[in-house]
This record gives structure tokens, sequence and C-alpha cells, in this order.
């Protein structure tokens, strides 16, 4: 990681794993993904308003909630192995 990166990572982990997973997962990701699948594979019968609901609860969340999961495992890793030297972490 550049120090610019660790700076910012330090910021993003100071606010939390669940705004995290809210910000990054589920409304950066999860959100626009349902959208762009929604459009790409549209159903072939209509859907009702709950139907539509139970949908995006569990595409939009799930994957985003998972997604969000992920990438901050992944950036604290990354963030450990960049400041174990530095004695920082």
């Amino acid at each position: 990681m550049k120090p610019q990166e660790i700076e910012k990572w330090k910021k993003v982990r100071d606010k939390g794993l669940v705004r995290f997973i809210a910000v990054t997962g589920i409304f950066s990701f999860g959100v626009p993904m349902f959208v762009v699948l929604n459009f790409m594979n549209p159903p072939t019968k209509p859907l009702t308003v709950i139907d539509y609901i139970v949908l995006f609860l569990i595409c939009a969340v799930a994957g985003g909630i998972l997604f969000g999961y992920l990438v901050w495992v992944i950036q604290e890793k990354r963030y450990k192995k960049a400041t174990e030297g530095a004695g920082t972490a």
C-alpha cells in the first residue's frame, strides 16, 4: 500500500465495518448490480411489489454484504502487511 492509501484506509476503518459494508457493499455495489442485472435479464412474468422487494433484499443486500465484507478483509490484510514493519498497526 502506498502512504496515501494507508491514510485513506485508516479513515475508512475508523468509521467501522458496518458502515463500510453499508456504503461500499450494499449501496455502491449491491443496488447498482441489482438494477443492471434486472435490465440484462428481465423476469419472464410481471413482478408484484412484494416480489420485487424480496428479490431486492436477497440479491442486493446479501450480495452487497458479502462483497463489502470481502473487500474489508482484503484491505485489512493489505493494511496490516503495509504497517507491520512500521509498528503503526
